[in-house]
């Protein structure tokens, strides 16, 4: 920067005119930004072309390849629930996950009284407890829903797993519903479809993957037979974890509409843990480590 006087004199009736700026109305800022030297107005950053289809689910698959071992996370956890009376119950706690592909899970929601909230799953069944209330929900994987009476589930254990956005996409012509691809503005979406008994077409699920590196998922859908959102996974933040590992989301946002319920995990640090196998205590249903609840929902 020149050091004359003109210069410094420039510099000063540009300090001026910025200081001049911060007492307009906000309707006046545009135009103010517009004139000062140095200030153009921000313009929105197009995302880059899309990739095809084979190439996207490939890019989200390998990432989900990375992780060669049990993830750890943790981290504060807000969220609410609504009882059957249709009281709103929020929450306060603090988030301990485990992860494993392709379906091991343990999310625990602690006080500094204890476990509130613990949410499991393995390779056979999913379960969930609530703690206050001494009772423990657990069923087999594919078994079709029953809303358990009385015991609302702020947070659906069968789809916790996919609402991480770190789950591999199955592509056409594997299990599962054969994605198809549409693209808009900001995302390239997988939008899975299947047919029921009557062969009507329903779209089961949405994979929303951002069009901007690094190409991960950014947000999940899931829907009923009618076409209502079951499930709202909203994923953010994504960071490294070490030299070589995984992309991971600081951010997870989830919502169940039906169920009046959502939560928010700020995930302060995710780690590697190699002592956590498959067959540990940690995916394993509490009822097969001999822990007993008042209220019990099981089918095995």
């Amino acid at each position: 920067m020149s050091r004359t006087p003109t210069g410094r004199r420039v510099l000063v009736r540009d300090v001026a005119q910025l200081r001049a700026c911060r007492r307009l109305p906000m309707t006046a800022l545009a135009l103010c930004a517009a004139i000062l030297p140095g200030c153009p107005p921000r313009q929105p950053m197009v995302p880059p072309d899309p990739i095809p289809m084979d190439r996207a689910i490939e890019t989200v698959n390998a990432n989900s390849q990375r992780i060669s071992t049990t993830l750890r996370a943790r981290g504060p956890v807000t969220g609410h629930f609504t009882t059957p009376e249709g009281d709103k119950k929020s929450y306060d706690l603090d988030g301990f996950l485990f992860y494993l592909p392709p379906r091991n899970l343990r999310f625990n929601l602690k006080s500094i009284a204890g476990s509130e909230f613990l949410v499991g799953s393995n390779e056979t069944h999913y379960w969930f407890v609530n703690e206050r209330e001494s009772y423990y929900y657990c069923r087999p994987h594919g078994e079709s829903r029953m809303v358990p009476d009385g015991h609302p589930l702020p947070v659906r254990p069968d789809q916790m797993i996919e609402a991480l956005g770190l789950s591999r996409i199955e592509p056409e012509g594997t299990l599962g519903p054969a994605p198809v691809h549409r693209v808009v503005n900001d995302y390239q979406q997988l939008l899975f479809v299947t047919s029921d008994a009557s062969e009507r077409i329903i779209l089961e699920k949405e994979y929303w993957l951002d069009r901007r590196p690094p190409r991960l998922v950014r947000r999940i859908i899931f829907r009923n037979a009618e076409g209502i959102v079951e499930m709202d996974s909203r994923l953010s933040e994504y960071r490294r974890l070490g030299s070589d590992g995984p992309m991971v989301p600081r951010l997870i946002e989830v919502s169940w509409p039906a169920e009046k319920s959502a939560l928010r995990f700020r995930i302060n640090r995710w780690q590697t843990e190699d002592r956590v196998s498959p067959d540990g205590p940690q995916f394993t249903p509490p009822h097969k480590l001999g822990i007993r609840y008042e209220h019990e929902d099981i089918v095995e």
